[in-house]
């Protein structure tokens, strides 16, 4: 008959345990939702031994975080310190190792529940953030050295689009209702940001920052859509929408019975400019792909730049299934057409045919809705957003020269 062996745990073999199991439970099952009575079960020892080891069960979220910043800590400082490496080996030996590790404390399923329920540690995970991106600096500065990167970019520049991407990668709400995860979206974002989408032998010739106009139509939507981005959805009356129009407020709401009713009409109508812009785009000439990609992008950022962040904030909370309906379709059709557009342009010969299809389209989404939108750029934290024309021209192109091929992906 076998009998049971105790095995004894020094209490640092314990706490060792209890982190590396807590942060599988916090980042799949969510912090909130994970108890301190489960914990203690799963790794053989009772509640009062863990609170011995972690008083709070935020102790022990904060102890696990740090545990993987240090790991970060440590392998990056080396790189960021090796520069007789060149920069495209440090970078993909920078995605490769640390991948894995930043996916354990970036969940998507879990950033939302910690900033609600653990803010003091979602505060320090943030600023740690900031810091680690500064250090990044070190090797866009060995790449503009060694020519390896572009010059004519500006490191400021290039780490604020850097810092975009990275923060991207860790929101859930970019990462809704996509089959992208966020550790998939660093690696597809580190690639695009050093190789670009177009194919080594393509080089910019389109002047970007050239806006993309849709003819204006006067009305009572017009006039709404103006008071809405300039005072938000909350403190628009119907009675300033019915005077700047010039209609009675019987007649507005025979046309539209409710507030929620106009602002969701402006949406619509946003989607329907690029729509019918869409349909205009062919992709079927090599010589003028480039410039239709870009009107796509343009035209894109010109119809949703047309709301503000704040209008959107406010309506999703006065008409939720609504402004989420809108929302979801605007961001499958924007996928839907950004995805043709990638597939024409593989067919041309001019996109690259190794990217990560899924993660490319979400990256332009982000590049769209994140550093092109006026309301965006207006309102960007913890940098200065970058002129239009480097913005486009990081992400179609990368920062990498175009005769330098990056070692982020494998050669096919």
């Amino acid at each position: 008959m076998s009998k049971n062996v105790r095995i004894e745990r020094s209490d640092e073999q314990l706490r060792a345990s209890a982190m590396d199991l807590a942060l599988d439970m916090f980042f799949t099952e969510g912090y909130s939702q994970t108890k301190a009575s489960q914990i203690a079960k799963n790794l053989g020892i009772s509640k009062k031994t863990l609170y011995r080891l972690f008083p709070t069960k935020e102790d022990l979220l904060r102890a696990a975080t740090h545990h993987v910043m240090q790991i970060i800590e440590e392998i990056t400082d080396k790189l960021y310190a090796d520069h007789d490496r060149s920069v495209a080996e440090r970078v993909a030996s920078l995605v490769t190792q640390i991948s894995p590790h930043y996916a354990r404390i970036r969940s998507p399923r879990i950033l939302k529940d910690l900033q609600r329920n653990a803010p003091s540690i979602w505060a320090e995970l943030d600023a740690w953030r900031q810091i680690r991106y500064t250090r990044f600096r070190a090797i866009i500065e060995d790449g503009i050295a060694q020519g390896t990167i572009r010059s004519e970019l500006g490191i400021d520049d290039i780490l604020a689009v850097y810092s975009v991407l990275v923060n991207k990668c860790m929101d859930h709400a970019a990462l809704e209702e996509t089959d992208v995860t966020s550790l998939k979206l660093y690696r597809g974002s580190m690639d695009v940001f050093f190789r670009g989408i177009f194919v080594a032998s393509v080089h910019q010739s389109v002047d970007f920052g050239c806006p993309v106009e849709f003819d204006p139509r006067i009305g009572l939507l017009q006039h709404a859509e103006q008071l809405f981005f300039h005072n938000g959805y909350a403190k628009t009356t119907t009675d300033a929408i019915a005077k700047a129009t010039g209609v009675s407020k019987r007649t507005l709401y025979e046309t539209y019975p409710k507030k929620s009713d106009i602002a969701m009409a402006i949406l619509l109508r946003a989607a329907q400019d690029v729509r019918g812009l869409s349909t205009t785009l062919q992709y079927n000439n090599r010589n003028v792909y480039e410039q239709e990609l870009y009107t796509l992008i343009m035209g894109c950022t010109s119809a949703l730049g047309r709301v503000s962040t704040r209008f959107l904030q406010e309506l999703s909370d006065a008409a939720p299934t609504g402004y989420r309906r809108m929302v979801r379709w605007r961001r499958r059709f924007l996928a839907m057409e950004l995805q043709r557009a990638l597939e024409e342009g593989q067919k041309l010969g001019v996109i690259r045919h190794d990217l990560d299809l899924p993660s490319s389209i979400l990256i332009l989404s982000i590049m769209i809705e994140n550093l092109l939108l006026p309301d965006a750029r207006a309102h960007a934290a913890n940098v200065v957003a970058p002129q239009i024309n480097v913005v486009c021209s990081v992400i179609l192109f990368g920062i990498s020269p175009r005769t330098t091929r990056s070692q982020l992906q494998p050669k096919h």
